[in-house]
């Protein structure tokens, strides 16, 4: 029998007696459901958008679209080079790049290798004469230094990936990001990004992301530009592989785009390119032209940082 929150804290609590006496036969109830329970996920915010035709889910059956290249950015953890006076010094890597997705010929790459250090500390930096460039910050305290370091390591990650966007994109065809959009000028050109974690509720009612089925799309709806200088975004929904057995975002990405009708054909061309069965615990949500471009970008890490 159901009930309400307050109705079950009053039947649970004060003089409840349970059917069975602990302690409780978790590991039988574990082996009933087939799997050790997780945690339950917070409720994520929920963003203002406004719903796009047609609603509800449906198949998607476009042709796929033509895609020029994708695009995708590593930052292996950065490193303490060393210690000066209590004092970490930094040694961080990033890179981006874009693969053209059928041959896996290279658009376009940036990379970088860093020593970061405190200003009480560029004069030894450079003497150091490593050829290393340095980045050089005004924090001075460890605590302060570590967030300076991770703060420029995931900033700089991102400029990459915006250079290698705006070194493709002129080309005029449709280039796709591992990620979202949210950065991207308008009038940027044909550009689509894959978002594989969902930190945030777009849709008032969810149950219709629960719900999809394999190779179906969501409602579309429309993200608006949060500030100057960016672009209107088009998403939906899209369910990679089946889920009936699974935690509901298993196989579930999001699409954004920066043209409504372009939301479709690349759902099409992400069903075509969607990762299949293995090791790695993110293939229900990867594409096989991201990983790709993923591991062409591990494979030139100093070893050192790999």
């Amino acid at each position: 029998m159901s009930a309400s929150v307050a109705e079950l804290v009053e039947r649970f609590g004060a003089g409840f007696v349970p059917d069975v006496a602990p302690p409780y036969d978790l590991r039988a109830l574990c082996r009933r459901l087939g799997r050790v329970p997780g945690p339950l996920p917070e409720l994520p915010p929920r963003i203002q958008v406004r719903i796009l035709e047609p609603t509800g889910p449906r198949r998607v059956d476009a042709e796929p679209a033509a895609v020029f290249g994708v695009i995708d950015g590593i930052q292996p953890p950065s490193r303490v080079a060393c210690w000066r006076g209590g004092r970490p010094v930094g040694l961080l890597y990033v890179a981006a790049g874009c693969l053209e997705p059928a041959s896996g010929a290279a658009r376009a790459r940036e990379e970088r290798l860093l020593l970061v250090v405190s200003h009480l500390d560029e004069t030894w930096a450079r003497e150091l004469g490593s050829g290393v460039p340095i980045a050089v910050v005004r924090e001075r305290y460890p605590a302060e230094l570590v967030s300076a370091i991770s703060e420029l390591h995931r900033r700089l990650r991102h400029r990459l990936e915006r250079d290698v966007l705006g070194a493709v994109r002129a080309a005029g065809r449709l280039v796709v990001v591992d990620g979202h959009l949210r950065d991207v000028a308008p009038g940027a050109g044909a550009v689509a990004g894959v978002v594989k974690a969902h930190p945030r509720q777009y849709l008032g009612d969810e149950r219709e992301i629960a719900n999809l089925g394999e190779g179906e799309l969501s409602t579309p709806f429309l993200l608006p530009a949060a500030r100057d200088g960016e672009a209107d975004r088009f998403s939906a929904y899209l369910r990679l592989h089946r889920a009936e057995d699974a935690e509901w975002p298993h196989g579930l990405i999001r699409l954004e785009t920066t043209d409504e009708g372009l939301l479709e054909p690349v759902a099409s061309w992400a069903l075509v390119s969607r990762q299949g069965p293995s090791a790695g615990p993110r293939w229900p949500v990867h594409l096989a032209s991201t990983a790709y471009c993923e591991t062409w970008l591990r494979s030139r890490v100093p070893p050192i940082l790999s």
